[in-house]
């Protein structure tokens, strides 16, 4: 997987970056950024938002990690970045009764792009959730 180009916002949308410590309290503290956005795009940004961070706290070896939400003209790219390159994301292919396994695959479903761009400082996942396909 490699990341798609991270674009400049259109005029008058605001990119929103944070950095948050690599802990359970990550997770929430990363999903309400999501309320910056507008409401119609709230819903799925705060599960992929969700997901990514999870992702990153239960399995990468780093300290911080850094959530980006950048509009673009084709809807919303949500970046996840953490130091951590040698623990790359994989599909699962989990049975009925796991309890984890699911969090790629749902992205995979919700959102049009999914990348994972590594190199010596890290990786970084994006997904692209193209507009108007928040989840009701």
């Amino acid at each position: 997987m490699t990341a798609p180009p991270l674009t400049r916002p259109p005029d008058g949308a605001t990119r929103v970056t944070d950095t948050f410590a690599a802990t359970p309290d990550a997770v929430p503290q990363a999903r309400a950024l999501t309320r910056t956005l507008a409401r119609d795009q709230q819903d799925t940004a705060a599960l992929a938002v969700s997901e990514l961070v999870t992702n990153a706290v239960i399995h990468a070896d780093t300290a911080t990690v850094t959530v980006e939400l950048i509009p673009t003209a084709d809807g919303l790219c949500i970046a996840v970045t953490d130091d951590d390159a040698a623990h790359l994301p994989h599909l699962e292919n989990v049975g009925p009764t796991a309890l984890h396994g699911r969090g790629l695959s749902i992205l995979n479903c919700l959102c049009s792009d999914l990348h994972c761009d590594a190199g010596p400082e890290g990786k970084t996942m994006s997904v692209l959730i193209e507009c108007g396909t928040d989840a009701h």
